[in-house]
C-alpha cells in the first residue's frame, strides 16, 4: 500500500521483508521513507559515485579502496547518508563532533 493508506481505521506501515539477500540498507531506507524509494542498483550507483570521488581525492595513494559496497551487497554508511540527502534529509554523522 502507499504510505499512509488506511484499511479500515488503521494506517498501514510500509515494510519490506528481508530474506537471504543481505540488502538490509535498502530495506532500512525504504522502511524509513515509507515506500520503495531505493533499489540495490540505485544504492550501488551512489556507492560507485562515492568511490569515484574518493579516488579523485586520493589519486596519489598506492591503492585507493572501493569500500562503499562489498560483494555481498553491504553498503557503507556514506552511501546511506548520500541516499538520505538526496531524499531531502539533513544528515549528521554522530561519530564526528561538528
Amino acid at each position: 500500500y502507499p504510505p499512509g493508506h488506511a484499511t479500515g481505521s488503521a494506517p498501514m506501515v510500509y515494510w519490506e521483508r528481508q530474506g537471504q539477500d543481505c540488502l538490509c540498507a535498502v530495506h532500512c531506507l525504504n522502511a524509513l521513507l515509507q515506500g520503495p524509494r531505493f533499489t540495490p542498483v540505485s544504492l550501488a550507483e551512489i556507492a560507485q559515485e562515492l568511490d569515484s570521488e574518493e579516488e579523485r581525492i586520493l589519486r596519489d595513494c598506492a591503492s585507493p579502496s572501493r569500500g562503499n559496497v562489498d560483494p555481498a551487497g553491504n553498503f557503507s554508511s556514506q552511501v546511506l547518508f548520500r541516499a538520505l540527502q538526496r531524499s531531502g534529509f539533513s544528515v549528521v554523522d554522530s561519530r564526528h563532533e561538528e
